[in-house]
């Protein structure tokens, strides 16, 4: 499996199901950190060493579904993993949506120019109830899609952390795996 080629394996695995983003349709979008994917340098260590693995999870939120899991470089964060995909996506006339780590003022300015005529839901933490948007919808539907953009939180990471247990007392879940080698983390993303 360390030998798979991730991208090639997920556009297949796209293709295979028929996962294509259609106009309208919510993309949440939002990184999770593996806490314990960190790689300590040791003299019985195999791989180098890594702060904890940060996977960006692309999620069509009206059908349910995950595309590819973009990784995160380790020496940067998730708002450097977002633009490349809004690029690929933007076009195609979804909405996109994410939380606010995303919406620094020299992000959206810069990065994010790919979305100067696309459609976008920028969420401030739920407690202050800033929202930043492009749509011309009516509160019921702006509001029908900010608690949809949390299905990311509740229906896939939340869910991750469930399924991919790790043996002990309790058992623990994502966060505790020690997947500490690219391309797994990605792979076990997948298959939860």
């Amino acid at each position: 499996m360390l030998r798979l080629d991730y991208q090639a394996y997920s556009s297949c695995l796209g293709r295979f199901f028929q996962i294509e983003p259609v106009a309208g349709e919510t993309i949440a979008m939002d990184g999770k950190v593996l806490r314990g994917s960190y790689n300590r340098s040791t003299n019985a260590s195999t791989t180098d060493f890594h702060p904890a693995i940060q996977l960006v999870t692309v999620y069509v939120v009206e059908r349910g579904l995950i595309l590819p899991i973009q990784p995160v470089d380790c020496k940067s964060n998730e708002i450097k993993a977002l633009p490349p995909v809004i690029k690929e996506l933007a076009q195609r006339g979804v909405v996109f949506a994410f939380d606010a780590i995303n919406t620094q003022k020299k992000l959206a300015n810069k990065s994010y120019r790919h979305l100067r005529n696309g459609k976008y839901l920028m969420i401030k933490k739920p407690q202050t109830r800033y929202y930043i948007s492009s749509l011309n919808e009516t509160v019921e539907q702006l509001a029908q899609r900010i608690r949809d953009y949390w299905h990311v939180e509740n229906k896939v990471h939340y869910v991750r952390d469930v399924t991919q247990c790790v043996a002990g007392d309790p058992p623990r879940g994502e966060d505790s795996a020690r997947i500490r080698v690219h391309p797994l983390p990605n792979l076990f993303a997948d298959f939860s």
